[in-house]
């Protein structure tokens, strides 16, 4: 069988697969804050957004004061903050908990029958009774005994008949003929053409054989007109009693003039609001009724349903819960105000959020349902735009508009939260199936770099280090303990006496001495905090302003603001320096040396103890970089044909990156080996393979390698300068490439 027809089948083939670059420039900061989501990573770019996610400066942690000199200076953070449970892989069992509040509804205070129609204006048409419209035109010629005679009927009624005559007869002239010889039919002229009508609206115009009909001559057709029910009629009933029906002006009608037709209802009365009409029965309680009857014809147009909406005395039920967005006692200070709505008082209500650590932070909620079904239900409306709160409904057995919270425009706050117990090294490294802690990174790939300002635990950098170590795609940055000396923190970082710990030595992880004074504008004071938002913001703009393979220290790229003073300045010492240095500690330090006075983060070492370029904290980040970046390419070739054509692809892939990063500076060489060039020959032999034999492709591997040389980055300056003999020539010196006598041949 062919493929039917000849056609062109067009398709489209996806070979532009290429290495995408990372959100440059964010640090993940693991920490304590005043509120904000618990263990989600949360994208943070300036002081004003972090206060609106994650609160002010408070006293339960300087955690926020040390990521706000951070952001002031252009860090960028994916903050994530964490609290303390009793069991880390439980996070039910946070001890943190939420402020909330339980609103009750109106079930005890009588409300009236009421029913509200749909937004207008309104398409209201008359009844009328069985028409027909002939489609000749005039002027009309009537033949005696040939074509001039009509049969009419209404209703039930005798037959009627009618006798035309005339010659270049006018549509008005036949009109006035047939009005003249028949009864309850109602003759016009429309646009040239005659057109007949029942007058009872109930009736059906029958148009009836008969010989020598003058039909064709007026293009009437032979047959049965029923009547047109229209949609002007409206039946109330109030309260259970007697039928009151009212007659709508057709056209396209407003709110207010349809009620200014209905102010005769006896009763009820009739409001407009939000371009609707709301019918409210003067009576409250279980006996108050309003009900739009099904012998209306103006029920659907308006949008009114025929149930009896009855009104209530019921007895006052919980309706709605409104919690803290998150834990913390921060959400004691929320206050909830509740108001019936302007526009639609007797269904819909406002919800008014204060917060009084934060009034710029308020919010307001208008026109909320209780009504699970509408599109202002107050659960969803709230949770899908509030930052401050969660909606939740307490399903009260009283109907939707009975059952919305009982108006309090004093406002009541909500109670109960609290910040939970201290953390614990538990909570900071956390489990990685609940995914707390540490692994909270997990759920973000926005970043390299990760900073815990908040603790200095042996255990939790142990922690973090494994964690690194495991995942390959982070690079920690760690306080040395406060209270220190360099001697006492050299001890601490090799675990000598009086420590016990083993000797910190990872390429994943750096240690960083010297804590800045720095001014705290919450509570009016200075003092000393982890230097880690200000390396942060060093980190943020070297990345963003060169690249990951830059030092991010030094005179260009490590000068920090707002320190007004260090708790130890190791630029006074060179020894101490020397000897920091030589066990891979980083310092901020101030330093008065002409150029670059001010303060300044000096080294760029790993704990790794082994001589190699992963001392480097310039090369660790790129390498990390590269593998991160990496990839999410790689990662689309899984499952492909383990085949030559697609080993190919993937050169193609990851070679433009490479070339990119040698034209940057990044890598002064690259050797990117795929086995690209192998093939299967006649017989099915991997030929020109280096990496891949058939046995890996029959486990389903496929290896492929890159070897790069990094750049590297200046630690020492040597600057030499010879003095020559006064009036000797220079002829003979400028083709030397050294100095004699200063550097060894």
């Amino acid at each position: 069988m062919t493929r039917g027809a000849a056609r062109v089948i067009p398709s489209l083939v996806d070979l532009s697969l290429y290495v995408d670059n990372l959100m440059a420039g964010y640090v993940a900061a693991i920490v304590q804050t005043e509120r904000g989501p618990l263990w989600e990573p949360t994208p943070v770019t300036s002081w004003d957004e972090f206060e609106r996610i994650f609160g002010r400066l408070y006293s339960g942690s300087a955690d926020p004061l040390v990521l706000k000199v951070g952001l002031q200076q252009g860090a960028q953070f994916i903050v994530i903050r964490i609290a303390n449970c009793t069991d880390p892989s439980d996070v039910t069992s946070c001890t943190a908990s939420k402020a909330s509040l339980v609103l009750q509804d109106r079930g005890d205070i009588p409300i009236p029958g009421s029913i509200t129609s749909i937004r207008g204006p309104f398409n209201i048409t008359a009844a009328s009774g069985g028409a027909a419209t002939g489609i000749e035109v005039e002027n009309f010629t009537f033949l005696s005994d040939s074509s001039d005679k009509l049969l009419l009927a209404v209703g039930s009624g005798d037959d009627q008949e009618v006798t035309l005559t005339g010659v270049n007869a006018t549509a008005a002239q036949v009109a006035a003929s047939i009005n003249a010889g028949t009864t309850g039919i109602t003759a016009s002229a429309v646009a040239g053409k005659v057109r007949l009508v029942a007058n009872n609206s109930a009736n059906t115009l029958y148009v009836k054989t008969i010989t020598h009909d003058a039909y064709s001559v007026l293009g009437l057709s032979v047959g049965n007109y029923a009547p047109t029910e229209g949609t002007d009629s409206l039946v109330v009933s109030v309260d259970g009693g007697s039928d009151q029906t009212f007659t709508l002006t057709a056209g396209t009608r407003t709110a207010s003039q349809i009620a200014s037709e209905l102010s005769t209802l006896t009763g009820a009365n009739v409001t407009v609001a939000n371009s609707g009409l709301t019918i409210t029965s003067n009576t409250v309680g279980d006996d108050s009724s309003i009900q739009i009857l099904s012998t209306s014809t103006a029920d659907t147009v308006l949008g009114f349903d025929n149930d009896e909406h009855s009104g209530s005395e019921d007895t006052i039920a919980d309706t709605l819960k409104i919690e803290a967005a998150n834990e913390g006692a921060w959400g004691n200070d929320l206050r909830i105000a509740v108001f019936d709505n302007d526009l639609n008082p007797a269904d819909r209500f406002d919800i008014r959020v204060s917060y009084l650590r934060q009034g710029g932070l308020n919010e307001y909620f208008s026109n909320l349902s209780m009504d699970s079904e509408s599109d202002f239900y107050v659960v969803n409306y709230i949770n899908l735009r509030s930052r401050l709160i969660r909606a939740v409904d307490l399903n009260s057995p009283n109907n939707a508009a009975v059952a919305r919270p009982l108006g309090d425009a004093i406002g009541t706050a909500l109670t109960g939260g609290d910040d939970g117990e201290a953390l614990t090294t538990a909570d900071y490294i956390g489990d990685e199936l609940a995914q707390t802690g540490i692994y909270s990174l997990d759920k973000t790939d926005l970043a390299i770099d990760v900073i815990v300002p908040g603790t200095t635990s042996i255990t939790v950098l142990q922690a973090l280090t494994a964690y690194n170590e495991d995942r390959g795609s982070w690079v920690a940055y760690m306080d040395t303990p406060a209270g220190l000396d360099p001697t006492e923190v050299r001890k601490w970082r090799m675990g000598e006496d009086p420590y016990s710990h083993e000797a910190f030595n990872s390429h994943r992880l750096t240690l960083w001495f010297g804590r800045p004074l720095v001014y705290n504008s919450q509570f009016d004071r200075r003092e000393y905090i982890s230097n880690l938002g200000h390396l942060a913001a060093c980190l943020s703009k070297a990345t963003k302003r060169y690249d990951y393979s830059v030092a991010p220290v030094g005179p260009k790229r490590g000068t920090v603001d707002f320190v007004e003073g260090l708790d130890f300045n190791m630029a006074q010492y060179r020894g101490y320096q020397d000897m920091a240095a030589d066990y891979g500690i980083n310092s901020l330090i101030i330093t008065k040396q002409q150029g670059i006075e001010g303060a300044v983060f000096w080294e760029q070492y790993t704990t790794q103890r082994a001589a190699s370029a992963l001392r480097d904290l310039n090369v660790v980040r790129f390498c990390t970089y590269v593998i991160k970046s990496l990839l999410p390419a790689l990662r689309m070739f899984l499952f492909d044909p383990n085949h030559p054509v697609t080993w190919r692809e993937i050169h193609r892939t990851l070679e433009p990156s490479f070339q990119l990063w040698k034209a940057k500076f990044n890598i002064y060489w690259y050797y990117l080996q795929t086995d690209r060039d192998a093939y299967f020959d006649v017989d099915g032999t991997l030929k020109n393979a280096v990496l891949n034999t058939g046995l890996e492709i029959d486990q389903g591997t496929y290896r492929c390698r890159v070897l790069v040389q990094p750049v590297r980055a200046i630690r020492y300056l040597e600057f030499e300068m010879g003095i020559m003999r006064t009036g000797e020539s220079s002829v003979n010196y400028r083709e030397l490439k050294t100095l004699p006598g200063w550097v060894k041949l």
